[in-house]
């Protein structure tokens, strides 16, 4: 990755939330198209634990469509 890129390094909770609701995702769809256990999205959700590395990546791609 390049300075140029724009993936975040981090997500809060209330933004992952906020993603699944505004693309209507079910907890357990969203999960999937991360390729995440349904559990690691309710603790993203939740605050619990945070997404890193490439979970932020494929977020920022779920954010913009790509996946």
């Amino acid at each position: 990755m390049n300075a140029t890129t724009t993936e975040r390094q981090q997500w809060t909770a209330q933004e992952i939330r906020e993603l699944r609701l505004r693309l209507h995702l079910t907890l357990r769809e969203a999960a999937a198209k991360v390729g995440v256990s349904l559990r690691q999205w309710v603790y993203w959700e939740a605050g619990t634990n945070s997404p890193r590395g490439s979970a932020c990546i494929l977020l920022d791609q779920m954010s913009q469509g790509k996946i």
